[in-house]
């Protein structure tokens, strides 16, 4: 990864988990436009054949240019969207983009964690393969903020605690998003792991810059949620 260039990266195939056609799936879908997938696919596991019907409907509807994709429920759900993903990696990185709701009950957490941490175990053998949470945002009133296309701003934060693999590989993921700006960011605890972070860094040639953030209070969600704030905006995606 040291010195490769951006250009260099392929993006990944995007595929949304599409249960219903609703605000949050329609959020899903403004985020895969905004990485720049090759392509865009949109999976819907049947339950429900007359419900499939009227979202096959909906779908036509829209008129964005992106497949909707049934497979029918023969068991474990994540079995089947882990099968369709995994044959896509035949060919190339694929990102699984899984919908959720801004504000969920504990019922829902749990029910959205138990499917993303499940696929994320299906599919952990499948290195080409990754999982992606996407919550949609709080809103007032009616839906007159939801649009299709993609945000104009696309920026990319990567956590680092450590110069290791982990961290290699997710610099990689990042770059692949088509994001405008990828910058990797250190919340500064401890002197020498920072230290080494630094020389390891430079050493490896990093194709992204590294920011330190100030932590003197140890308190590294508070450090990196000020860190991502400052890089919001009303059509940006962070």
């Amino acid at each position: 990864l040291g010195g490769r260039s951006r250009t260099a990266v392929v993006h990944p195939v995007a595929v949304v988990i599409v249960e219903d056609l609703d605000r949050k799936t329609i959020h899903a879908l403004q985020y895969a436009k905004t990485i720049r997938p090759s392509a865009t696919y949109a999976l819907h596991v049947e339950e429900d054949a007359s419900a499939t019907e009227e979202l096959r409907r909906r779908w036509a509807g829209l008129a964005i240019g992106v497949p909707l994709l049934v497979r029918r429920r023969r068991g474990d759900a994540a079995k089947a969207i882990a099968a369709y993903a995994a044959g896509l990696a035949a060919e190339a990185d694929v990102t699984v983009i899984v919908p959720a709701p801004a504000r969920m009950g504990r019922f829902e957490r749990i029910r959205r964690g138990r499917t993303g941490a499940r696929l994320a175990r299906i599919l952990a053998s499948h290195p080409r393969v990754r999982v992606t949470l996407v919550r949609d945002h709080p809103h007032h009133g009616g839906d007159g903020g939801l649009r299709m296309l993609p945000r104009a701003a696309h920026r990319a934060v990567v956590l680092v605690d450590r110069p290791d693999r982990a961290a290699l590989e997710a610099v990689r993921y990042a770059l692949s998003l088509g994001a405008e700006e990828v910058v990797a960011v250190h919340a500064a605890v401890a002197p020498e792991i920072q230290d080494e972070l630094i020389a390891r860094w430079m050493e490896l040639r990093m194709p992204v810059a590294l920011d330190l953030v100030e932590c003197w209070d140890r308190d590294v969600a508070r450090s990196v949620e000020r860190y991502v704030v400052d890089l919001m905006g009303p059509r940006t995606e962070v």
